[in-house]
């Protein structure tokens, strides 16, 4: 993985208390960017379309077959945990 930044935590979920991990099944195409997507283990809507939404952004170091670069089928797990709200936030639930 070469560039990666964390999951949104979905707003309308502050509120449960979750802190679930999405399993996804991803594409990484020769230049290390992302293709296709599947779900393999759902932690709900809002956590599965922000655990597709980052890792679409995401950038990966792409297999390689000898010393040229191939498209590969990888999983990855997104977890998610409850920002750290600081006095200043404001968040209505």
């Amino acid at each position: 993985l070469l560039q990666s930044a964390p999951p949104v935590f979905p707003a309308s979920e502050l509120a449960s208390g979750l802190h679930p991990t999405v399993v996804l099944k991803v594409t990484v195409f020769r230049d290390g960017t992302v293709g296709e997507l599947s779900i393999e283990h759902s932690a709900g809507a809002a956590f599965d379309g922000a655990a597709v939404e980052a890792v679409r952004r995401w950038k990966f170091a792409p297999a390689q077959r000898g010393s040229e670069p191939v498209a590969s089928r990888v999983g990855v797990a997104v977890h998610f945990e409850l920002p750290e709200l600081s006095t200043f936030d404001v968040v209505s639930v």
